[in-house]
């Protein structure tokens, strides 16, 4: 059972619903990541972390080095890292699992759910974006859940709801992100489809006796970042976010690759591990 404090709603209103665009001040997406620990066979949520971000109406991302939804992504920005020497700042779930260490008494911290608001009108299901960043996060975090929030323009919270991914998912999006034409950053039809994940709702508590850390590292205005993402053009029904950078062309080849390879699987098994 997800023992989840309902002081989490209070706190994700108080900032999604100062997050907004600077040119029309409608609301943007905004990402937090839920942490716990296991008791007794239950995971109880206590930190709440708002990392430093980037949104629209219809999109957010993760604004760290190494949150990325593959391992060529993963690739990608190490390889930039290292060769290029982008000094850009940990994910917010790097920060996390620095920070948040295991301890005697509560054990090692664990991804409970990463969660975003949907906003414009949009209601609460998964993308084919999403659907993506549930599978792939839950090869890294096996107790993950994802988590939509509906917030309307009142700043209230209409409705959430609790997703994870069902088998036919879990085959068909493996089997997506394997194709070398897969983009898991755009929306496609392929991967739009409610069969693919299904609600948790039934594995979650919520309970106000637990108490809930928060911690925000977003950036004052963070608003609608002057930049055109290509999966804002959309199906006719609202789509969701995506929690990653944008892909950055590269053109190195193999053999500098090979040059991080021992780095590389440094910091995957950091992952792993936890």
């Amino acid at each position: 059972m997800y023992i989840i404090p309902e002081q989490l709603f209070r706190e994700f209103r108080k900032v999604s619903s100062n997050n907004r665009s600077p040119h029309d001040g409608r609301h943007v997406e905004t990402l937090a990541y839920l942490i716990g620990y296991q008791s007794d066979g239950n995971l109880i949520g206590t930190d709440l972390v708002f990392p430093k971000q980037s949104a629209t109406s219809s999109h957010v991302e993760d604004r760290g080095k190494y949150c990325c939804l593959n391992k060529f992504e993963f690739w990608q920005k190490l390889y930039q890292f290292i060769l290029l020497g982008i000094n850009e700042e940990d994910s917010g779930l790097e920060w996390i699992f620095k920070n948040l260490i295991y301890s005697e008494e509560r054990g090692r911290p664990y991804l409970m759910s990463w969660i975003h608001s949907h906003v414009g009108g949009a209601e609460c299901f998964f993308s084919s974006v999403d659907v993506h960043t549930q599978h792939t996060l839950a090869k890294f975090h096996e107790a993950v859940i994802g988590m939509v929030i509906q917030l309307n323009e009142n700043d209230e919270i209409v409705h959430h709801d609790f997703y994870e991914m069902s088998r036919q998912g879990l085959r068909h999006v493996e089997n997506c992100s394997k194709k070398r034409n897969c983009n898991s950053r755009q929306q496609h039809d392929s991967c739009y489809n409610t069969n693919l994940y299904k609600s948790s709702s039934d594995k979650v508590m919520l309970h106000d006796d637990v108490g809930l850390r928060v911690q925000n590292f977003m950036l004052p205005n963070i608003g609608l970042q002057n930049q055109h993402f290509n999966n804002e053009k959309h199906h006719q029904q609202p789509c969701g976010n995506e929690t990653h950078h944008p892909m950055v062309n590269n053109n190195s080849n193999i053999s500098q690759i090979h040059q991080i390879l021992k780095f590389l699987f440094q910091k995957v098994n950091v992952f792993q591990d936890n």
